[in-house]
């Protein structure tokens, strides 16, 4: 038995070897079912304990960001080539090494969604949408 991805990535279909017809089978592969998970701006800043550093060139995907945005869908704001061609801007750790905050770019200038994977539990911990404009003078 064996599987194969569906449409997006996350719908896994289960393939008998016997040629049965495929079953819908989400869930009972051992991956738990993705949680879309919005972060407060106090929730976001709980995960940035110590210094960043910058990962990118380094980093180990211990969790399947693309999933997520793509389960996400219009609340993440990613576009079809930023999905598509998987493009991520940086990657940053926390000095502990608990999380990941994964910067991907969103639809608008400056603008950067920050998946957060905490590498402990090996799953994302949900994202935040960051804001590098400039406040409005007043």
């Amino acid at each position: 038995m064996g599987w194969t991805t569906g449409g997006g990535g996350r719908n896994f279909e289960r393939v008998n070897s016997n040629d049965q017809e495929p079953t819908t089978d989400a869930g009972s592969n051992g991956v738990p079912p993705i949680q879309i998970r919005p972060l407060t701006k106090d929730e976001y800043l709980a995960t940035m304990r110590g210094r960043l550093t910058n990962v990118t060139a380094r980093a180990d995907g211990v969790a399947d960001v693309w999933a997520y945005v793509h389960d996400a869908g219009p609340d993440v704001q990613v576009s079809p080539q930023v999905f598509y061609n998987r493009i991520v801007a940086d990657v940053f750790r926390t000095e502990n090494g608990r999380h990941d905050q994964v910067l991907i770019p969103s639809i608008w200038p400056n603008v950067f969604v920050a998946v957060i994977v905490d590498r402990v539990k090996r799953r994302v911990h949900g994202h935040y949408l960051l804001n590098f404009n400039a406040p409005p003078r007043r």
